[in-house]
């Protein structure tokens, strides 16, 4: 599989198990309880970002480097610089996928981990166990999965085989 298969895999694979979380989440009731309807509401909001950001991770390669081209960039570093562009930030979004595969499992064992900001400190509640969240873990991992396979892996491969200094 080349490249630019696993990515557009990996944006397909992020935006449908994506889209089936947040239906699991809003349609589950013990999940949507009537003081928690004003985070549903920020939870469909983003929805339109989450399909952004699949189609960065499917072709992110290709917009990134037709901006650069419309700076000015020359054809070649441009398409470089998008491929770049793009893993890193496939990158970052697996490590908030990993964040939300812990916070999913966390609370389908019925421990509501916390972070305050203002003073910063971590603080982990025990919580009814909600086990629907559990299949969003599951599914969050398969997304987290997709998400390495196609960014970490071959970061990591390029690092191995480079000459050494």
């Amino acid at each position: 599989m080349s490249s630019s298969d696993r990515y557009r895999a990996t944006g397909l694979i992020y935006f449908v198990l994506g889209a089936t979380i947040m239906a699991i989440t809003v349609w589950t009731p013990e999940l949507a309880s009537p003081e928690r309807r004003g985070d549903l509401i920020q939870l469909m909001i983003g929805i339109p970002f989450f399909a952004l950001f699949a189609l960065l991770i499917a072709y992110g390669d290709r917009a990134f480097a037709w901006l650069l081209r419309a700076l000015r960039v020359a054809p070649e570093k441009a398409a470089s610089a998008g491929r770049w562009t793009r893993e890193k930030l496939v990158m970052l979004l697996s490590l908030s996928a990993l964040g939300r595969t812990f916070v999913f499992a966390a609370n389908g064992l019925g421990w509501k981990p916390g972070i305050d900001w203002r003073p910063f400190s971590f603080a982990m509640e025990v919580v009814p166990a909600t086990p629907r969240m559990l299949i969003n873990a599951v599914l969050m991992a398969i997304i987290l999965v997709f998400l390495v396979r196609a960014s970490w892996v071959p970061f990591v491969q390029r690092l191995r085989n480079a000459p050494e200094v």
